[in-house]
C-alpha cells in the first residue's frame, strides 16, 4: 500500500515538472527524519557582531585648559603684532600743552592714571598745585593726528581729600601719549598708576604710592613712601627720611636704596639685584629670587635685617662706626666667608658676633655665596 502511494506521488511530480528540469530523487522513508538538535542550533546561530567602534579619546581638563591658554596667547601675540605694524605706519603729532591749577590741603591725595607717557611729580611749598600735560596723538595722516591731538582734554575733579587728574582722548584715537609735570601743594600726597613710562618723584612730603606696568621709578627727598612697584623696570630711592613702613618691589629690574633713614623698609625683586648703600634702617627685609644682595651700610643698634636670595650671593659690609651685630648665615649650594667671634663656622652654615652683637642679620641663599665683614676691622 505504501509503495502504491509513493508511486502515485512520484508520477504526479513528473507530470507537473516542466520539461528539461531535472528532479531530485525523493527521499526514502527512512531518510525522512528530523534534523538533530545540534544542526538546528547551528542553523539558528546569529551572524557575527560587527567590531566595536574605537573608544573616544579621554578628556583631560588640564590639557584642554593648557591648549586653550596657548591658543589665546597666540591670538594675543598676533593682535599685538598687527597693532604694532599699524602703529609703525602712523604719524604722530603733538598738540599744545594743557595746563590747569588746583587746590588741595595737607593730607589730601592727587590721583593720576595714565596709559603711556613719562610722569614727573614734585612737591611744592604753596597751597595751589599745577598740572602741565604734554599730549601727542597718532593717525594715518598728519592732519588726522593733529585733529586727534586737538580733541584730547585735561580733566581735573575735586573731591573731599582727593583730586583726580586724567587726560581724556578722542573716541576716535588709535594711539596717544601724555607726559605729565605736576607740582603738588605742600603736604599733599600722590597716587600714580602708569601703564608705560618712567616716573620721577621729588620733594614730596605727603604719602606716595606708585604702580607701573613698564617703566623705571626714581624717588628722592621723599618722606612717606607707602609703596613703589613696577612690573618691568628699575627702582632707585635716594636721600630720603622715611616715616612708617615702606614697600618697594620690582618684578624684573634692579633696586637701589641709598642715603636713606627708615624705620621699616621692605625691598624685593624677582629678577634683579638689590643694593642698600649708606642707609640707616631699624628693620630691613630684602628678598630676590634671581639676583645678588649687597648691604653696604652701618648696622643700627637693635636693628633686624633679613636677607634671602634663591639664586644669588649676599654680601654684608657694615661700617666701622655702626653698631655691633650678630648673624646667622645659611647656604645650600655656596660658601660662607664671615668674620666674627665664637659661634659656628662651616662652609654651609655659620653664626657669629661682631662687637656687642646688638643688631641681628639673618642671611639665607639657596645657590650663592654669603660674605659678612665689617669695614675697618
Amino acid at each position: 500500500m505504501t509503495n502504491l502511494v509513493l508511486g502515485t506521488v512520484l508520477s504526479m511530480a513528473v507530470a507537473a515538472a516542466p520539461a528539461g528540469v531535472p528532479l531530485e530523487p525523493s527521499p526514502r522513508p527512512h531518510e525522512l527524519q528530523q534534523p538533530s538538535s545540534g544542526s538546528a542550533t547551528a542553523d539558528r546561530q546569529a551572524p557575527p557582531a560587527p567590531p566595536a567602534p574605537p573608544a573616544p579619546p579621554r578628556h583631560d581638563p588640564a590639557e584642554a585648559r593648557a591648549r586653550a591658554a596657548r591658543e589665546a596667547a597666540r591670538a594675543r601675540a598676533q593682535a599685538r603684532a598687527a597693532a604694532g605694524a599699524r602703529r609703525d605706519r602712523w604719524v604722530y603729532v603733538s598738540g599744545e600743552p594743557l595746563s590747569r591749577t588746583f587746590t588741595a590741603r595737607p593730607g589730601d591725595i592727587v590721583e593720576l592714571s595714565n596709559m603711556a607717557g613719562d610722569i614727573v611729580v614734585t612737591g611744592g611749598s604753596a597751597s595751589e598745585g599745577r598740572i602741565v600735560a604734554h599730549r601727542k596723538a597718532g593717525g594715518s595722516t598728519e592732519a588726522e593726528a593733529r585733529a586727534l591731538a586737538a580733541e584730547m582734554r585735561l580733566e581735573v575733579e575735586q573731591h573731599p581729600q582727593r583730586v583726580v587728574i586724567r587726560v581724556q582722548p578722542s573716541s576716535r584715537a588709535n594711539a596717544y601719549r601724555v607726559d605729565y609735570q605736576i607740582t603738588l601743594p605742600q603736604g599733599v600726597g600722590v597716587d600714580v598708576r602708569n601703564a608705560s613710562g618712567a616716573i620721577a618723584l621729588e620733594g614730596i612730603t605727603g604719602d606716595v604710592r606708585v604702580a607701573a606696568m613698564s617703566g623705571d621709578i626714581t624717588g628722592q627727598r621723599l618722606s612717606r613712601v607707602r609703596s613703589l612697584k613696577t612690573m618691568s623696570g628699575d627702582i632707585t630711592l635716594t636721600s630720603s627720611t622715611l616715616e612708617g613702613e615702606a614697600d618697594v618691589q620690582t618684578v624684573s629690574g634692579d633696586l637701589t636704596a641709598s642715603g636713606l633713614k627708615a624705620r621699616a623698609l621692605t625691598l624685593g625683586s624677582v629678577s634683579g639685584d638689590v643694593v642698600v648703600k649708606d642707609a640707616q634702617c631699624e628693620r630691613l627685609t630684602v628678598r630676590t629670587v634671581s639676583g645678588d644682595i649687597v648691604f653696604a651700610s652701618p648696622a643700627v643698634a637693635g636693628g633686624r635685617y633679613e636677607m634671602k636670595s634663591h639664586n644669588g650671593s649676599i654680601s654684608v659690609v657694615t661700617g666701622a662706626g655702626g653698631a655691633g651685630f650678630s648673624y646667622e648665615a645659611q647656604t645650600v649650594k655656596g660658601d660662607i666667608h664671615a668674620e666674627g667671634d665664637g659661634g659656628e663656622s662651616s662652609p654651609r652654615r655659620a653664626t657669629g658676633r661682631v662687637g656687642d652683637g646688638s643688631a641681628f642679620f639673618e642671611l639665607t641663599s639657596f645657590v650663592g655665596d654669603i660674605e659678612v665683614k665689617r669695614q675697618g676691622r
